[in-house]
C-alpha cells in the first residue's frame, strides 16, 4: 500500500511539475521563435547563450557534486537531526569555499580581463551553483512544483520583460546583460525563501561530526563525480563553445541557439522524473530493493519513450511551419537540421530512462570516470572535426553521436553490474508506432502548413495515442488518459 501510495504521489508531483514545465515551454518557445528574433539580432542571441554556456561548463567543478550528494545521502541522515544539520552544512557551504578558490586563482592568473564578460559568467555560476543545490535538497521532500515554476515560467517571463525593455530602448543591450543575470539573482533568492520555509536543520560547524565513515564516502563519491558529471555538462556545452571558436562568429551560435531551444521541448518531461526518481532510487539501493528499482526504470523508459516520441514526431512532421513563422526565417531556417539531429539525440535519452541516476546512485557511481572523461574528449574530438566540415550543423552530429554513445554504455553498465534493463514486451510493441505517423506522412502532402498541423495531428492520434491507450502498454499513460477523460465528462467511474 505504501509503495502504491509513493507511486501515486510520484505520478501527482510529476504531473503537475510536466505542466509547469510544458507551460514554460511555452513560454520560452514564443520568446525563442517570435521575440528574441525579432528583437535581438543572431549575433546578440549567440552572446546571451554563450553567457549562459560559459557559466554552466564550469558548474560542477565548482559545485563538488553536493546536488547529487543531496539527493543521494539525504536518507542516511534523516533520521539523526544533528548528524542531519553536519550533512546540510556540508552541502551549502563547501561551493562557497570553492568559489572563492576559483575567484582567487582567476585573480592571480588574470583570468578575469582576459574572459569576455567574466564578472556576468562568474555571477551566473554563483547563483546557478545555489540553486541546483536547493532544488536537489527540495526534491528529497518531494517539492519541485514551486521550483519548476521558478525556473520554467517565472525566469522565462522576467527575460520577457528585459526583452521588451531592450526594444522600446529603455534599456541598452549591456544593461539587458545585467538584467540577465539579475534574473538568476531573483531565481536564487526567490528558491532560498522556498527553502527556509521547508528547512529541517540548523547550521552546524562541529567538524567532528565529519570524522564518520559515510563523510568520507561522501568526500569520496564527490570526488568521482566532479569528473563524471563535469564531464557530462562539458559534453552537452561544448558545442556553442567550439562553434564561436571554430568559426569566430558569434551570429553562427545564435542560429544554433535557436535550433537548439525548439529541440529542448522533447526532454522536458523527463526533468520533473528525474528530480523525484532520483531520491527514491537512493533510498531503494540502500536497502538492496532492487525489483523496486527495476520497476521505476522499467517505467520511466516507456512513459518518457512515449511521451519522447510523441514530441519528436509532432515537432518533426511540422517543422517547416514552425520555421516559417519565425521572424527573419531566412536566417534561422539554416538550423531546420541542427532540431533533427538534437531531437533525436534526446529521444533516445529519454527512451533508455534513469539510467544514469541508477549509476549515481549506486556503488558503482565511480565507472563514470572511465566513462564521461572519454566521452568528453570523444565530443570535443567529434566537434572539431564536424564543425571543421560542416559549420554549425555538425556540432549537432556532434553532440548527437555523443549522447547516443553515452546512453547505450551506461545502459550496457546497469545490466552487467546490476543486472538491470529498460526493456519489456510493451517497450518493444511500441517501437512500431513511433514510424507509423511518418509513413503516412511520406504519402500526404498538403502545401497549406495550418491544415499539413491538423492532419499531423490527427495521424498521429490515430495511429500513435490511440494504439498506445488500447493496447494498455502503460499503466501510467492510461491512468493519465483517463483521469483526462474523467475531468472532461467523457467516461464516468464504475459503480460497484
Amino acid at each position: 500500500m505504501n509503495q502504491i501510495n509513493g507511486m501515486n504521489l510520484l505520478l501527482k508531483n510529476t504531473i503537475q511539475a510536466s505542466v509547469i514545465n510544458y507551460v514554460g515551454v511555452i513560454i520560452g518557445f514564443s520568446t525563442v521563435l517570435f521575440i528574441q528574433t525579432q528583437i535581438l539580432s543572431e549575433e546578440e542571441i549567440g552572446i546571451i547563450r554563450l553567457l549562459a554556456d560559459k557559466s554552466l561548463i564550469f558548474v560542477h567543478f565548482f559545485m563538488f557534486g553536493m546536488q547529487s550528494v543531496a539527493s543521494r545521502f539525504y536518507f542516511y541522515f534523516e533520521d539523526d537531526k544533528k548528524e542531519y544539520s553536519s550533512f546540510m552544512t556540508l552541502i551549502l557551504g563547501f561551493p562557497i569555499v570553492m568559489l572563492s578558490l576559483g575567484l582567487v586563482l582567476a585573480t592571480i592568473f588574470k583570468i578575469n580581463l582576459e574572459v569576455v564578460n567574466f564578472n556576468y559568467i562568474a555571477l551566473i555560476l554563483c547563483f546557478y551553483i545555489y540553486i541546483q543545490i536547493l532544488e536537489s535538497y527540495l526534491s528529497t521532500k518531494q517539492k519541485i512544483v514551486v521550483p519548476s515554476f521558478l525556473r520554467d515560467i517565472l525566469f522565462r517571463v522576467f527575460f520577457i520583460v528585459g526583452l521588451l525593455l531592450y526594444f522600446y530602448r529603455l534599456i541598452d543591450f549591456e544593461q539587458l546583460l545585467m538584467f540577465y543575470v539579475g534574473i538568476y539573482f531573483m531565481h536564487f533568492f526567490l528558491l532560498l525563501i522556498y527553502f527556509r520555509k521547508h528547512l529541517t536543520f540548523r547550521f552546524n560547524l562541529n567538524f567532528k561530526n565529519f570524522n564518520r565513515p559515510i563523510f568520507k564516502e561522501i568526500a569520496k563519491y564527490s570526488f568521482f563525480l566532479i569528473l563524471g558529471a563535469g564531464s557530462v555538462t562539458l559534453i552537452s556545452k561544448i558545442d556553442t563553445i567550439m562553434i564561436e571558436s571554430i568559426t569566430n562568429s558569434q551570429a553562427l551560435v545564435g542560429i544554433y541557439a535557436i535550433a537548439f531551444s525548439i529541440s529542448n521541448i522533447i526532454d522536458v518531461v523527463k526533468r520533473p522524473i528525474v528530480k523525484l526518481s532520483m531520491p527514491i532510487i537512493a533510498k531503494k539501493l540502500k536497502e538492496n530493493k532492487l525489483t523496486e528499482v527495476l520497476s521505476i526504470y522499467r517505467k520511466s523508459s516507456i512513459n518518457l519513450m512515449i511521451a519522447g516520441s510523441f514530441m519528436f514526431t509532432l515537432l518533426w512532421l511540422n517543422i517547416d511551419l514552425i520555421f516559417s513563422i519565425i521572424p527573419n526565417s531566412e536566417i534561422y531556417q539554416a538550423g531546420k537540421y541542427v532540431v533533427f539531429f538534437l531531437a533525436l539525440a534526446k529521444l533516445f535519452d529519454l527512451s533508455l530512462g534513469v539510467n544514469y541516476e541508477i549509476i549515481q546512485c549506486s556503488i558503482y557511481y565511480k565507472w563514470n570516470i572511465l566513462l564521461t572523461p572519454f566521452l568528453a574528449v570523444l565530443s570535443i574530438v567529434l566537434n572539431i572535426y564536424f564543425i571543421t566540415k560542416y559549420s554549425f550543423l555538425g556540432a549537432a552530429i556532434a553532440t548527437a553521436i555523443s549522447i547516443l554513445t553515452y546512453n547505450i554504455l551506461r545502459t550496457v553498465l546497469v545490466l552487467v553490474k546490476l543486472k538491470l534493463h529498460p526493456f519489456t514486451a510493451n517497450y518493444l510493441k511500441a517501437i512500431p508506432l513511433v514510424f507509423i505517423p511518418f509513413f503516412i506522412n511520406y504519402f500526404i502532402s498538403i502545401e497549406n502548413l495550418i491544415f499539413n498541423l491538423c492532419c499531423n495531428v490527427l495521424v498521429l492520434f490515430l495511429t500513435f495515442i490511440l494504439p498506445i491507450y488500447l493496447l494498455k502498454l502503460s499503466d501510467e499513460f492510461n491512468y493519465l488518459i483517463d483521469a483526462l477523460l474523467l475531468k472532461l465528462r467523457i467516461i464516468k467511474i464504475k459503480k460497484d
